[in-house]
């Protein structure tokens, strides 16, 4: 019987499935909607029969699982994932062992990619080194003397709550996230659908960075790229002042529009970091989040980690519906 592994990747918008052999090979894939709003149980569930129709479609039995998710992953809830109504209370460790039948590690989503980056990707041999996220949400993961930094309540570097210059000081305790609510890919789109009258996403906003607006609504969404772009510029680098990194790696859905973001970060680390690091894509881009997956299931599973893990066929981006198992 070969030893298999299912990854499950939770984010705000889309959840993926892949399950990985032991040389870090993907046999099959599946992507799908979360709608969080049926509910964490829902997902939870949803997850469990995609993971199960997966496995049997590629004939296979699992010997652990790995989940990501926003926010901190505790035994009995997951705290600060605000794209995830409800999450609060649901033992999601647990949950999935019980839905799945096979030993399960479950851990925060970035903190997981900044592993799997750090061991297969655009982090090998650094340090020190920052992962970060431009995705539906924002969050950060910092490699420090070769450890992940977890933080005392493992709440680290989720700088969603980061204050944004000249806003007033509010944040957790107000309900609020304020950079995430800002200049997040969520709130891009939800920009971008209002100028212009229809659904719309965050690329429409960065993709009018440096473009010579022709009409009324170019000319707004160029203002709120140019406000976007210096807003994160300004995260990124004080990232890099206080944690001093060899490397940056970015991934997240804004990435899509990559040179916007790439232009305007990589001019305020030179221009503001005493010692400015590499700005580079993570090796897995989009996926950094699945493979942190694949990590921690390797792990439960209680298998050798591969040398290697290959991703490359596995499409991670959201599906408008729940996509059939696709086998690669």
């Amino acid at each position: 019987m070969t030893d298999a592994v299912l990854a499950v990747d939770i984010g705000g918008t889309k959840v993926a499935l892949a399950v990985a052999d032991a040389d870090g090979n993907v046999l099959a894939s599946r992507v799908f909607a979360t709608e969080e709003e049926r509910g964490a149980h829902d997902v939870v569930s949803r997850i469990c029969d995609g993971g199960r129709d997966l496995l049997q479609r590629s004939g296979i039995d699992v010997s652990g699982v790995g989940v990501v998710s926003p926010g901190v992953v505790e035994p009995h809830g997951v705290r600060l994932a605000p794209n995830n109504r409800g999450w609060e209370e649901l033992a999601l460790e647990d949950e999935v062992r019980r839905g799945l039948g096979a030993p399960v590690r479950a851990d925060n989503d970035v903190k997981s990619a900044t592993r799997a980056e750090a061991r297969w990707g655009a982090l090998r041999g650094a340090s020190d080194g920052l992962l970060v996220n431009l995705g539906t949400g924002l969050s950060a993961g910092a490699l420090v003397g070769g450890q992940v930094l977890r933080g005392a309540h493992g709440a680290a570097l989720e700088i969603a709550y980061q204050v944004p210059s000249g806003a007033p000081v509010r944040g957790y305790a107000d309900g609020a996230a304020p950079l995430e609510e800002l200049v997040s890919g969520a709130a891009l789109a939800r920009e971008a659908t209002r100028v212009l009258g229809r659904p719309a996403h965050a690329g429409h906003v960065l993709s009018a960075a440096h473009r010579a607006p022709a009409t009324p609504e170019e000319g707004e969404l160029a203002a709120l790229a140019g406000a976007a772009l210096e807003e994160l510029s300004r995260a990124v680098a004080n990232l890099a002042v206080a944690f001093d990194p060899e490397v940056v790696a970015l991934y997240g859905g804004m990435l899509r529009t990559p040179e916007p973001l790439l232009r305007s970060l990589s001019s305020a680390l030179a221009a503001t970091v005493p010692y400015p690091p590499r700005l580079v894509r993570a090796d897995f881009r989009e996926r950094a989040t699945l493979a942190g997956a694949c990590l921690l299931a390797y792990e439960a599973a209680g298998l050798p980690v591969p040398d290697e893990l290959h991703l490359d066929d596995v499409d991670a981006r959201h599906d408008a519906a729940p996509a059939p198992a696709r086998t690669v």
